[in-house]
């Protein structure tokens, strides 16, 4: 589950823009050239979405940061009738809950 767009590393976006063929700076901490950390299947797809998505709005390269909080926008978005498929199923009967509250015997800290 995500829940924050900082979730979208900025090495999977690195390798994201690097497969859609955006120039990329190499960090300075990186040894060899190859990459240890891959971005998983279903986030970096997210993320080519996000970053093309940016660009048919006019950016020609997003930053990480835009890139991020797009493809936690995507996520949700995707996510969303998931959740919206339970919402309302279970309904509470309002004589239940009258009862519940106006009962003497409970009481309430």
């Amino acid at each position: 589950m995500i829940r924050s767009p900082s979730t979208f590393k900025t090495s999977w976006i690195a390798e994201a823009m690097e497969e859609l063929g955006l120039p990329v700076r190499t960090a300075p901490n990186r040894r060899a050239s190859g990459r240890k950390v891959k971005a998983p299947p279903e986030k970096k797809r997210l993320l080519k979405e996000a970053i093309l998505s940016l660009q048919r709005e006019g950016k020609v390269k997003p930053t990480y940061k835009e890139v991020q909080q797009r493809a936690f926008e995507l996520y949700r978005t995707l996510n969303k009738p998931s959740v919206l498929k339970f919402y309302g199923r279970i309904k509470a009967d309002k004589g239940l809950v009258m009862e519940v509250l106006q009962d003497e015997g409970l009481i309430y800290e």
